[in-house]
């Protein structure tokens, strides 16, 4: 998955959250397992097969990122946030 960003160390998470796609919206849970700036990796469902866009949100992390699918390994699933920002919390402007 994503070579280019190997270099940045991940940070263990496991927290839950949510991914938001679709029109009309649709929500699906998750389990976070880790996060670094650029993206998270995330686990799902095995019957779910969210789009290549998303949004990723977990109060317990703070977390509110529109985000791409960049890598898929079984259940496990590799985002990258899709702003410049590395994460925007919740509340914050």
């Amino acid at each position: 998955m994503a070579e280019e960003r190997l270099d940045e160390p991940w940070r263990p998470a496991f927290k839950t959250g949510q991914i938001f796609f679709g029109r009309p919206l649709e929500c699906c849970d998750c389990l976070i397992w880790e996060l670094r700036a650029s993206g998270a990796m995330i686990e799902l469902h095995p019957e779910a097969m969210p789009p290549h866009t998303l949004r990723l949100i977990s109060i317990a992390l703070l977390l509110n990122q529109p985000c791409e699918v960049v890598g898929r390994d079984g259940r496990r699933i590799e985002l990258r946030f899709s702003s410049g920002l590395d994460r925007l919390l919740l509340g914050g402007r």
